[in-house]
């Protein structure tokens, strides 16, 4: 049963070629669901390409990864501080993230949640 849906959108760049036009629009829907096993997450991803093929590596955030489309991990403590992570604005997620960009600690934390899907 669903409770409750939250949705953002962010622009991934290729930060390691800043004249590169192409770019990655990221969706993410993340549904917070119970059933008799508990709660848990349904987090989901889409994907608008735009720009060169061999810049596709560097914009997508999950590039040849499994689970690009998304993943269900189970609720808890740790998992409520991910997706809260992951639908912060860059601004708001530059205050927590260190030395990292907004985009690289999303990224990480896209790649953590796949590890511990349910």
């Amino acid at each position: 049963m669903a409770r409750n849906t939250r949705t953002a959108n962010f622009k991934f760049i290729n930060q390691f070629d800043t004249s590169d036009p192409s770019y990655c629009m990221v969706g993410i829907t993340v549904v917070e669901k119970t059933n008799d096993s508990g709660e848990y997450f349904e987090i989901i991803y889409t994907y608008e390409f735009e720009g060169s093929e061999s810049s596709r590596k560097f914009t997508h955030p999950l590039f040849n990864k499994e689970d690009s489309d998304g993943v269900i991990v189970r609720k808890n403590a740790m998992t409520e501080i991910m997706v809260d992570y992951l639908l912060k604005e860059p601004e708001e997620l530059e205050k927590v993230s260190g030395s990292s960009t907004a985009q690289h600690y999303r990224r990480c934390v896209m790649e953590s949640s796949n590890i511990l899907w349910d």
